[in-house]
């Protein structure tokens, strides 16, 4: 009586590598996989980001009002700038521009989307960092709770850094003959 039958042990081998092989194989596709998507969601969430950038830069540029502030420059007679929960009231996800005029960094360090843009936008900047279009909701004790494309969780920011896209300064200002708009 034979317990042991060697051939049917060597062929029990051979078809245990074969299937580590298929394995192997299979998760490395899987890895691969996962890894494209990862740096096409990456890519979507840079450019909504850059968007956001864009928008945001377009209306600083576009108001006397904001450009100053970015600047610096403190304007004759200028009334105070409109900022949601501060001098107008915020609404829930409603649309305001983030501004920073001093050194900060733009989004949190964590979390945050692993890749160079984004850690650049993270890092604190010599100066202030360029001006987000975000959308922000009331929090407690003057803070504001931020969503942006630029990162993956909303996060709390002060709502003396929140500022209104259209200032009515600005109309005020293109108003002829000091004539009141409203």
């Amino acid at each position: 009586m034979k317990f042991f039958n060697f051939g049917s042990l060597a062929q029990y081998k051979i078809q245990l590598a074969i299937l580590g092989a298929v394995l192997s194989l299979l998760s490395f596709e899987i890895w691969r996989y996962n890894q494209e998507q990862k740096q096409k969601v990456l890519a979507e969430q840079q450019t909504k980001c850059q968007q956001q950038l864009d928008n945001a830069e377009h209306f600083v540029t576009d108001s006397q009002s904001l450009h100053a502030l970015t600047l610096g420059v403190k304007t004759k007679n200028q009334r105070p700038l409109e900022q949601p929960g501060t001098t107008t009231p915020l609404k829930e996800n409603q649309d305001v521009l983030l501004i920073y005029t001093t050194p900060h960094s733009l989004i949190p360090k964590e979390p945050r989307y692993e890749n160079e843009f984004f850690d650049m936008l993270s890092k604190d900047w010599k100066n202030a960092p360029p001006p987000l279009w975000v959308s922000a909701s009331p929090l407690d004790s003057g803070h504001a709770l931020v969503y942006t494309a630029c990162s993956p969780k909303p996060f709390p920011v002060p709502l003396q850094n929140l500022y209104e896209y259209f200032q009515r300064n600005d109309l005020r200002q293109a108003v002829p003959f000091g004539i009141e708009p409203f």
